[in-house]
């Protein structure tokens, strides 16, 4: 049997630090068929520089190939460029600061067949900024934003972007956003619920996830203290409030992907629409003071944001009072 053709794809951004751990760990993958492309985003620092030395050293059996963009766009057209570069049936997605484990791209693979999905993701470990490993837990991305109620059919699920692998079919029918899209694995949720796709997980750890000062995402309360982490919760939000953004217009004016990909759902806009005012409440909250979030939280719907805002009303220090055993 004949293994399809698949595409690592690391992308780094001022990642100098971490990028070559990274790099050999896609470089040491088990899979046979497989290709990596090494693609960094104009970052200023030394992480190309470390990527054209893993490069001009590599004697391996995979396919190597070096990319580097203008940087700016975002993470969506960071992968889209990236992606154009490769020739693999399934785009496996790396960060330049995690680990992947040898046997990640044949578990993907595997999953990928098996279920006939557009996307597949697993579980991770997390790590620390010197890669000591911080639990043995497996853990799952947290799932805020869920992306399901916005169609009908709920075919939609959240895709953790950091320990993602998508079709390729998916990542070539999308035309790339006027705007930044740095909440890639959210846009790319979105576009599968309304073309009727379906993603996959693993509950198996892949990855290791760095945790350090330029990438929380999936870091909880535990790890960063409640200020910290109210802080990256804002900024994720403004990252997927934009995404949702885009993809509104996307849905408004029918444009953005190819008109045959998939079967087209029925898209819920009001529902939308008031995520959108949510997400932005979220956004903005830390730099509001306690009048603007009384009057924003008075736009509030259902039980669940007003279970989120009711704690934080008065701001990240009392929250933090307040959380204290």
């Amino acid at each position: 049997m004949t293994l399809p053709r698949v595409s690592f794809v690391l992308i780094a951004f001022r990642q100098e630090a971490y990028v070559e751990a990274a790099a050999r760990a896609a470089l040491a993958q088990d899979y046979p068929n497989l290709e990596i492309v090494l693609s960094d985003d104009g970052s200023p620092d030394g992480t190309y520089a470390v990527m054209e030395r893993l490069a001009a050293d590599y004697a391996g059996p995979h396919r190597l190939i070096l990319n580097r963009t203008g940087g700016g766009k975002g993470t969506l057209a960071h992968v889209l460029d990236a992606t154009a570069r490769s020739s693999g049936e399934l785009i496996v997605i790396g960060a330049g600061d995690d680990i992947s484990y040898p046997q990640r791209v044949s578990r993907l693979v595997a999953e990928w067949q098996r279920t006939g999905a557009q996307a597949v993701f697993s579980a991770f470990h997390r790590i620390d900024d010197s890669g000591r490993k911080l639990s043995e837990e497996a853990v799952l991305a947290r799932e805020d934003y869920d992306p399901a109620p916005f169609f009908t059919p709920h075919r939609a699920r959240q895709i953790a972007g950091a320990t993602a692998a998508y079709d390729r079919r998916l990542l070539d029918a999308i035309r790339l956003p006027e705007e930044p899209i740095f909440a890639e694995d959210y846009f790319l949720s979105l576009v599968l619920g309304w073309r009727s796709g379906t993603a996959a997980r693993i509950d198996d750890p892949l990855i290791a996830y760095r945790i350090h000062g330029g990438a929380m995402t999936s870091a909880g309360e535990d790890l960063l203290g409640v200020e910290a982490f109210e802080q990256t919760s804002a900024r994720s939000a403004a990252m997927t409030r934009d995404a949702l953004r885009a993809f509104e217009r996307m849905v408004r004016q029918q444009e953005g992907i190819e008109t045959a990909y998939g079967h087209p759902a029925k898209v819920r806009l009001d529902r939308i629409k008031r995520e959108i005012e949510y997400l932005d409440y979220r956004a903005r909250w830390l730099d509001l003071s306690f009048a603007g979030r009384a009057a924003a939280s008075l736009r509030l719907q259902g039980r669940d944001q007003w279970r989120w805002a009711l704690p934080r009303l008065f701001g990240p220090r009392l929250l933090a009072i307040f959380k204290q055993p």
